[in-house]
């Protein structure tokens, strides 16, 4: 289990084409805990989770600002890990972090046992087939979908195969971009109580991006909120203590 924050951001600038929509001066993740980023549609919540989660260069170079990313104590200058060699890189995002996407990304003409374990160092093992095999019974899904096409698959069940094949790696932080948008609130309401046990009992986090408030309020032990800048200010992040 993780001591210290498993994120900290000091002065980072993050926007798209030297244009800064989000202005982080300091802030601390902890460990162990689920963590929501709420805010209106349009002010930076992607790109917060894109640039963090290292999924694609949204950092603009202060001017002579000195940048920080920490990742589990790790320091890190962002323009530098993005000008550096890309296998360092994705070395990085493949060992720290773990993603859901609302769209699933998951490749629609392999299994769903396939889709699990290709990206996962030790996929094949008989712990890993168990641990797959938990998290799909409590995602409520059989067993026997393993063998199935995921795109013989409702939207609903890929969703959840799509927590299954984030989970059942290992990680530092879990990174999801409203990964229960396309659920109705019983279902959601599941994974996220799914994924807050999860990184609690194994120490991790989980940073989500969610238009879902009341799920937030309910399962968040840190909740972001991003708010709009004024006219050509960037937004800024509040954070507050959730349940």
């Amino acid at each position: 289990m993780m001591s210290g924050p498993a994120l900290s951001l000091h002065n980072l600038a993050l926007g798209y084409d030297g244009r800064v929509v989000m202005d982080v001066r300091h802030l601390e993740v902890p460990s162990g805990g689920l963590v929501c980023v709420i805010g209106p549609s349009g002010v930076g919540k992607s790109t917060f989770l894109e640039g963090v989660g290292l999924m694609s260069n949204t950092f603009v170079l202060a001017p002579g600002a000195e940048s920080e990313l920490a990742i589990a104590g790790e320091r890190f200058d962002p323009q530098a890990l993005w000008a550096g060699p890309v296998q360092k890189l994705a070395q990085l995002r493949r060992e720290r972090f773990s993603f859901i996407f609302q769209s699933t990304n998951l490749m629609p003409n392999f299994t769903v046992g396939e889709n699990i374990r290709m990206a996962h160092q030790g996929a094949g093992s008989a712990d890993f087939d168990q641990r797959v095999a938990q998290l799909m019974d409590r995602v409520g899904l059989p067993v026997a979908l393993l063998g199935r096409a995921t795109h013989q698959l409702s939207g609903g069940q890929r969703q959840r195969v799509a927590f299954v094949r984030a989970l059942a790696k290992e990680f530092t932080i879990l990174m999801a971009d409203e990964p229960t948008g396309n659920l109705d609130h019983a279902n959601a309401e599941s994974l996220f109580g799914l994924l807050r046990s999860e990184v609690a009992q194994r120490g991790r986090t989980a940073v989500v991006v969610t238009h879902q408030l009341d799920l937030a309020e309910e399962f968040a032990d840190l909740i972001l909120d991003i708010v709009p800048g004024g006219p050509d200010a960037p937004a800024t992040i509040i954070p507050r203590t959730g349940r």
